[in-house]
């Protein structure tokens, strides 16, 4: 119960000194994360559980074979190398016996790591669970054949510690995995409800707005046909062109006022991926970005489609507008389990963390001249079909946003 509950202090510790108050829990802390491992895998090895064969038996592993998954490469090898490290120098026992079993179980998991972001739940349990079953079997099986044959009266208590060690492994990624699912939670909540007030705001104003802006644009454009001068036509030019600006904005306003898409039918994406590809290709060609559109067949959703055009039209022209030097744009829809993806993934400038964690919110834009209304909305449109967009980013390398969307079965008429 103290191994127990040391590791459950520090993944306390870490929820409320970072991901709680910073809001970050899927951009983690490494450097906390490296120290509270440390220092949880020297406690439990402090105060092992028992002792068979002289062998010291703790869960100072548990902790360590999370960071290989859960930190980044350099927090992954700081730990295996501390870990092996504390056992030969607090338990006295030689290198080999925690360097052999932990560096097969580290090799795993690099290997694992490539996939990891794409696990749900319980595949990630079931594939934390398998390593630390394989390293608790090889540590045993190591000792084993090293030391000698186990005492009879040693074989329950090492098998007990066998089921507990495993059973803890799950369980620490189980609250893990609850917890980075409440946070986003919590996050989705505070963007819905600055939504709810954006939507309150727009049907509060926008139609008090619009009717003098369209009345001033019909008088300047009379005026534009009376005047002859070349630079008062090009200042009536200007002045047009910013009031139908003005006027779009409120258009994006009004799009917050509408709960759910105004012509529901069953669409098939890869069609409307294919149409809206083809619009925005010769835009693409402007600014030397090579298109690269794959769409698997049959996948239907339940939308509109014109809304869904829209979505899909405004983060490939932000793809394309992100890669100014020229780049390459993939799009690519496919089916997984129930859910149909759309990833639209550039190799443009990225975002950095904070700009991620503002992503999609009103009027923050990585544009010089844009509002962000246009994100917001398509937000919007996606929650409305419901479904939902995750967004990938690393500075200098690119963006991925991945729009998903529930399947239906049937093909549309």
């Amino acid at each position: 119960m103290l191994n127990i509950l040391i590791i459950l202090f520090a993944l306390f510790v870490y929820q409320t000194v970072w991901a709680e108050k910073y809001g970050k829990f899927n951009a983690p802390n490494h450097l906390l994360v490296t120290v509270l491992a440390f220092g949880s895998l020297i406690l439990c090895t402090t105060f092992p559980i028992f002792q068979a064969h002289g062998v010291h038996h703790d869960f100072s592993a548990i902790p360590a074979i999370a960071c290989l998954l859960y930190g980044d490469h350099w927090t992954a090898l700081l730990i295996a190398v501390g870990y092996i490290f504390t056992r030969t120098v607090v338990s006295g026992e030689p290198w080999a016996d925690s360097a052999v079993p932990f560096g097969v179980v580290f090799l795993v998991a690099l290997l694992l790591r490539k996939r990891w972001e794409t696990y749900m739940h319980r595949q990630r349990i079931g594939a934390v669970v398998a390593i630390d079953m394989l390293y608790v079997v090889l540590a045993e099986g190591w000792h084993v054949m090293w030391l000698g044959a186990m005492p009879v009266d040693a074989v329950p208590h090492v098998a007990v510690y066998v089921v507990v060690h495993v059973t803890v492994t799950g369980l620490l990624v189980h609250l893990i995995e609850n917890l980075r699912l409440s946070l986003k939670m919590k996050m989705e909540i505070e963007r819905i409800e600055k939504l709810n007030v954006m939507a309150e705001m727009a049907a509060s104003i926008a139609h008090e707005i619009r009717n003098p802006l369209t009345v001033a644009r019909g008088f300047l454009q009379l005026l534009k046909q009376q005047t002859r001068d070349e630079r008062s036509q090009t200042y009536l030019s200007f002045i047009v062109d910013e009031l139908d600006r003005a006027e779009s904005i409120i258009g994006n306003y009004l799009a917050f006022c509408k709960p759910k898409p105004s012509q529901e039918s069953v669409l098939d994406v890869g069609a409307n991926v294919q149409y809206v590809a083809n619009v925005i290709t010769p835009y693409a060609c402007l600014h030397n970005v090579e298109m690269s559109v794959r769409a698997e067949p049959e996948l239907y959703v339940y939308g509109d489609g014109e809304k869904l055009n829209q979505v899909l039209m405004n983060l490939m022209k932000n793809a394309v507008e992100a890669m100014p030097r020229g780049g390459t744009l993939n799009v690519h829809a496919r089916r997984e389990k129930q859910w149909i993806l759309i990833d639209i993934q550039d190799t443009g400038h990225g975002m950095t963390e904070e700009e991620l964690k503002r992503i999609g919110t009103p009027f923050f834009s990585t544009k010089k001249n844009g509002t962000g209304l246009g994100l917001t909305v398509s937000y919007r449109i996606v929650q409305s079909m419901n479904g939902r967009i995750d967004v990938r980013s690393e500075k200098g390398k690119g963006t991925c946003f991945s729009i998903r969307f529930p399947a239906v079965g049937q093909s549309p008429d």
